[in-house]
């Protein structure tokens, strides 16, 4: 088995990996090969999701769950030249950073064992009717971290009421996100008012 996916892509992706022990199967970036060319780089924690395409990337054998350590993250930018990196994982778990035909980085034992949920159930949410819904400060944070890691400087989301968001990223049709509504346990419902305090501003 041999992965190989740009690495810029994975790192962007990590952000969105489950950070809860009992969900170690989501807690890495799910490499899977793309129907027509290349890979999907796939990372969720369950509430969001993003979804890129590297269309260069290659995946033989097992999909991967892969999860690297803080340091490689770091470095899989590109380099001060904008030049992208690759990210080569081997069939033993080591992964291998390489930019160009030089390996910059190599770190054993980056496999999660586990099975990736069913991802593409959630990857492509119902559009129809739009209507506001309610999202968590968090996770929109990290769409927004997302996209200043991707070179953009918008982004925004869309979806139908009670149903999971998509998200576009200003001019990248190479990657996308989905984010689940935030759920009230008492069922609130929103408020889509101007509050009650705000009665006007009388000049003289």
């Amino acid at each position: 088995m041999t992965t190989i996916c740009n690495a810029s892509l994975f790192r962007t992706a990590a952000r969105f990996v489950s950070t809860d022990p009992s969900r170690y199967y989501i807690g890495g970036v799910f490499v899977c090969p793309h129907p027509e060319t290349g890979v999907y780089v796939v990372a969720t924690d369950g509430a969001a999701m993003l979804i890129a395409h590297d269309p260069k990337g290659v995946v033989s054998g097992k999909p991967p769950i892969i999860k690297l350590p803080a340091h490689m993250l770091k470095a899989c930018g590109p380099d001060r030249n904008g030049v992208e990196k690759q990210l080569i994982i081997s069939d033993d778990g080591t992964a291998v950073l390489m930019l160009q035909e030089t390996p910059e980085m190599t770190v054993p034992g980056v496999l999660v064992d586990g099975t990736y949920p069913a991802w593409e159930r959630v990857a492509k949410p119902t559009v129809g009717e739009f209507a506001p819904e309610e999202f968590s400060f968090a996770e929109v944070k990290r769409f927004g971290d997302a996209a200043k890691e991707l070179g953009v400087k918008s982004f925004w989301a869309f979806g139908e009421k009670q149903n999971a968001a998509v998200i576009r990223f200003q001019g990248r049709n190479d990657v996308y996100g989905v984010l689940s509504p935030f759920r009230h346990k008492d069922n609130a419902p929103l408020d889509l008012t101007i509050p009650s305090f705000f009665q006007g501003v009388k000049y003289d």
